[in-house]
């Protein structure tokens, strides 16, 4: 049989490469594999869930001070007479005296005393503690409880007109003892009014009951 000349010509070709030790195939051009998928993300419920922040500390000044309350010192000063208050320190408040005529006051600490007066105007930002820069209150578990039973005691003060307006609120510290009573399960509860915390803070005669509210649910979320 006679080979078409082109395919003789391939099989003779295809024999010198051979004998001469050419290669017979040409290289194929390498293939571009695409890169791995990455794996997948896993996300669990508390990831899908919006964050929500914590409630702020409320602000308090040295008027809010009440014995049984523990703060702690945020930015080093010095008091009315002289002595260096130093950043981190922890006070635990027995009293608080106020002397009008040079508008002292005078704090009393488990650990020390410190007077303040408002004639020295290096007293007047500690005084004020503007978004706790000089001390803030430090809230745990016992600190809340006793606030609670502080606040029950301070609640039969309110005139009839004032637990009318104040229930709302009376409702929501309800909850609180619930939560706490029920071994803190879920989220802590919060309290929506502010307006009425607010208005207890400015009441007279409450002697801190508005404050010591507002500590108690700003506690809830740092236990």
């Amino acid at each position: 049989m006679t080979l078409p000349s082109n395919r003789a010509e391939r099989i003779l070709a295809a024999a010198a490469d051979l004998e001469s030790g050419r290669p017979m195939a040409r290289p194929e051009a390498p293939i571009e594999l695409e890169p791995p998928a990455p794996p997948p993300v896993a996300v669990t419920v508390s990831d899908a869930l919006p964050t929500v922040p914590p409630t702020p500390l409320p602000q308090i000044s040295v008027w809010d001070l009440f014995p049984g309350l523990t703060i702690r010192i945020v930015r080093a000063f010095v008091d009315f007479d002289g002595d260096e208050i130093s950043e981190g320190e922890v006070l635990h408040v027995t009293s608080r005296d106020y002397f009008p005529y040079d508008g002292g006051h005078t704090l009393h600490f488990e650990e020390k005393v410190i007077r303040l007066a408002e004639i020295e105007p290096s007293n007047g930002p500690v005084l004020d503690n503007g978004a706790n820069a000089f001390f803030e209150p430090v809230l745990d578990l016992p600190a809340i409880l006793r606030g609670l039973d502080e606040i029950d005691e301070r609640w039969a003060w309110l005139n009839e007109a004032q637990s009318n307006w104040a229930a709302p609120l009376w409702e929501d510290l309800q909850m609180v003892r619930t939560w706490l009573n029920g071994g803190r399960i879920g989220s802590p509860p919060r309290t929506t009014q502010d307006t009425i915390v607010s208005r207890l803070r400015k009441t007279p005669k409450l002697d801190g009951l508005g404050v010591r509210v507002a500590l108690v649910f700003a506690g809830l979320e740092r236990i």
